[in-house]
């Protein structure tokens, strides 16, 4: 056509950007779908370090929880041990209760009511007792027993009696050798007979001799509280 590009060129050019089109939709679509392949891979990738991670978390969780199940088993059973110990000593322990209280009272009674004597003396029924190993006049033994915050012995009973005879024998082994010994019994006259230290009359004839006399003396005074 006059005035315009030639019927045959106009033409080309249609067909060849006709053509063009499809390769470059096919190439656009090829870029996108690699963009969406190396994203997919990337977000896999990432999801997998993430998914490693947290299984790492999991797998140390579940060492520890191992852990800390075989210490509570281990620490159940040492709590089960001691409360069978526990069980088999609490008899024990209130036997040794009792046998202290029982030592408790034995030591509180024998604080109480224990005597002591000096040493030298015996002691007998709550008095203790000397035994002289020299001789005196019964005037003189008298003395000597005072100065020792005692008396001559006054005899009230007959155990009394078979006890001082046994000191008697058990001095005699000791080669002090007594034979007879001044007693706190005394005739103060012909009218009022003979009386003990204390005032009181014998109940038993004695074997009598001279004040004058030398004879061993036993004394006598009641014991102290104290310890034995």
């Amino acid at each position: 056509a006059a005035g315009g590009k030639p019927v045959e060129s106009v033409s080309l050019a249609v067909r060849e950007t006709r053509s063009f089109w499809p390769l470059k939709a096919a190439t656009l679509c090829l870029g996108l779908l690699s963009f969406l392949l190396l994203t997919s891979l990337v977000a896999v990738s990432v999801l997998s370090q993430i998914t490693f991670i947290l299984l790492s978390f999991v797998r140390q969780d579940h060492r520890d929880f191992s852990q800390l199940s075989r210490n509570l088993s281990n620490q159940t059973a040492e709590r089960n041990q001691l409360l069978m110990r526990h069980q088999n000593l609490t008899p024990e322990r209130d036997q040794l209760d009792v046998r202290l209280k029982t030592a408790e009272l034995h030591l509180d009674h024998m604080s109480r009511n224990s005597v002591a004597c000096p040493a030298g003396w015996r002691m007998f029924g709550g008095s203790c007792y000397f035994l002289s190993s020299s001789r005196s006049i019964w005037e003189s033994s008298r003395r000597q027993c005072f100065t020792d915050g005692a008396d001559l012995v006054t005899i009230s009973s007959r155990e009394e009696m078979v006890r001082l005879l046994k000191q008697r024998e058990a001095a005699w082994s000791l080669n002090v050798k007594p034979q007879k010994f001044w007693i706190g019994l005394r005739q103060m006259s012909h009218i009022s007979g003979w009386r003990w230290t204390d005032g009181s009359s014998p109940e038993t004839m004695w074997v009598t001799e001279l004040c004058s006399q030398q004879l061993q003396w036993v004394c006598e005074k009641k014991a102290a509280p104290g310890l034995l």
